[in-house]
């Protein structure tokens, strides 16, 4: 029960962060801190685009800003806590979700496999699928397996240029 309970955790962790910092910005709407929610909109928009660090140190600001025209006080120490808890989680939240597009973007350059190399596959797959078992009769001949091992041994072949072209041109 654990081992589930943690692998739905980790794989709805954006999921239960962005309900958390949106639960964070109606609480900001509901308490009069209407400040705080375009601060968690443009800690995650930094965070995205200028990286976590800017974006944390940004927060700090923001936060600085609102003790100092008196929005949030020090003797409210909740709502400090809410706000830091807030923006460092919309800026983690931020700068995953840019991690995550480059890794998107970079898996769909690198991994794609061009349309004649499935073809060619795909057609010999089939014809080893006849050979080894022909549609009418059920001895298989010799000539027959030797057909097939010769058309494996040839996609084999393919899929080896395929990775040596790789090693040799790797894509950026």
């Amino acid at each position: 029960m654990d081992k589930r309970v943690m692998l739905f955790t980790v794989r709805h962790e954006n999921l239960m962060v962005a309900i958390a910092i949106a639960g964070l910005a109606v609480w900001g709407g509901m308490t009069g801190h209407p400040a705080f929610i375009f601060g968690l909109a443009l800690v995650g928009a930094t965070a995205y685009f200028a990286g976590v660090i800017i974006a944390v140190c940004m927060a700090f600001l923001l936060m600085g800003l609102d003790l100092f025209l008196g929005h949030i006080s020090f003797e409210s120490s909740s709502v400090v806590i809410l706000q830091l808890i807030g923006y460092c989680s919309v800026a983690h939240l931020g700068y995953k979700h840019k991690t995550l597009r480059a890794e998107q973007r970079t898996l769909k350059k690198g991994h794609q496999v061009p349309w004649a190399v499935i073809n060619e596959v795909r057609t010999s797959l089939s014809a080893i699928r006849f050979l080894l078992f022909p549609l009418q009769g059920d001895d298989t001949s010799n000539e027959e397996l030797k057909k097939a091992t010769s058309e494996l041994s040839r996609l084999e072949k393919i899929f080896q240029d395929i990775e040596r072209e790789n090693h040799e041109h790797p894509r950026t």
